[in-house]
């Protein structure tokens, strides 16, 4: 039979705010696309440095949904390989957070560079480095305190009822024999 652990019941709703943190990265994704094709030339960081932040929104996404989705799918009393596939999902998007967070620091250091001028397209990536390092500080965060609490239910493993002391024949009998000695 295999081992069940009890999670806390708080733990889908982290998992449905990491799957909305994702779709929230999609979202900054697809407005750095647009950015991309609307930014001046003269106050352009270059396109691999916005390539690079559009892969990072979109990767991020995909790591943060699949965490989030595992963080669903567990049931109150857990089985063990839900958990650590949960685990491990999680804590590839600690890593994948702490490389956007890097990722993020360059893009911020490479737009503050170019604010000679305050131009639309600049005020605009700066905007949206602000959101994307925000949300993804919010997914690290929220990251670890799922594996926190995935981590403490391998300690609160939950024993079936047919195996409970008070189930089992001698319980029952030493209950019995207790009982009618009370009684005398």
């Amino acid at each position: 039979m295999p081992r069940r652990y009890n999670i806390r019941e708080e733990t889908k709703a982290l998992g449905a705010s990491q799957i909305m943190i994702s779709l929230f990265h999609c979202a900054l994704g697809t407005f750095w696309g647009f950015l991309m094709q609307l930014e001046e030339d003269s106050t352009s960081v270059g396109p691999k440095p916005l390539i690079v932040v559009i892969a990072y929104s979109f990767a991020s996404a995909f790591f943060f949904m699949t965490s989030g989705s595992s963080s669903v799918i567990q049931k109150v009393p857990s089985r063990s390989h839900r958990l650590i596939l949960a685990i491990v999902l999680n804590i590839l998007s600690i890593l994948v957070a702490i490389a956007g967070l890097m990722i993020l620091g360059f893009e911020f250091v490479m737009f503050e560079e170019k604010s000679e001028e305050y131009t639309w397209s600049n005020m605009a990536g700066m905007m949206l480095i602000h959101y994307l390092i925000l949300s993804t500080v919010a997914e690290l965060v929220l990251t670890c305190m799922v594996i926190h609490w995935m981590r403490r239910a391998f300690h609160h493993e939950v024993v079936p009822e047919k195996f409970s002391r008070s189930t089992l024949p001698e319980a029952s009998v030493s209950e019995s024999l207790t009982s009618e000695s009370s009684k005398e």
